[in-house]
């Protein structure tokens, strides 16, 4: 069959995954190229704020099972644009509950291979105020922000 097979020690198999099986570069690509997928749809409202173009295209589906929306703000040419997932939420909604956010967070984790269980952990204090610092994650030159703003969990991708 042409399978081959390999045994590994526990602490052989985490180098292993460390060192050549962790695909952040590549999932970080996957989500830019959705992003400009969507962005080519062409469909989407567009406002101008404080001399800056706001587009925001609603989304047919959920982004890690929890935004809908991606808003895309663009200043002078030399600025890079600035991409934001956020949450268009049903008319009945209340607000998002703390669990969201921890699940949402797990998910990030997973999706950006951060292995410490203790990053991301957040206590219901951080999310009660309208604001909250939020948490970074770094893959190269690639910065990903998650944080509540004016009360709405954001979600910044710079592919800068």
């Amino acid at each position: 069959m042409g399978i081959n097979t390999e045994v590994l020690k526990p602490q052989e198999f985490i180098d292993l995954h460390k060192n050549s099986l962790h695909l952040s570069h590549q999932i970080v690509e996957q989500l830019f190229k959705t992003v400009l997928d969507i962005i080519k749809t062409g469909k989407y409202e567009e406002a101008e704020v404080e001399g800056r173009i706001h587009r925001t295209f609603y989304l047919n589906f959920f982004s890690f099972d929890f935004f809908n929306r991606l808003s895309v703000i663009m200043g002078d040419d030399e600025d890079e644009p600035t991409f934001i997932l956020g949450r268009n939420s049903p008319t009945n909604a209340s607000g998002t509950n703390v669990f969201e956010i921890r699940i949402l967070i797990k998910k990030l984790n997973t999706f950006f291979g951060v292995e410490d269980e203790e990053f991301g952990k957040i206590s219901d204090d951080d999310l009660r105020g309208q604001s909250w610092g939020g948490l970074v994650w770094e893959i190269g030159s690639y910065n990903f922000r998650l944080l509540s703003h004016n009360g709405y969990i954001q979600f910044y991708l710079n592919f800068g």
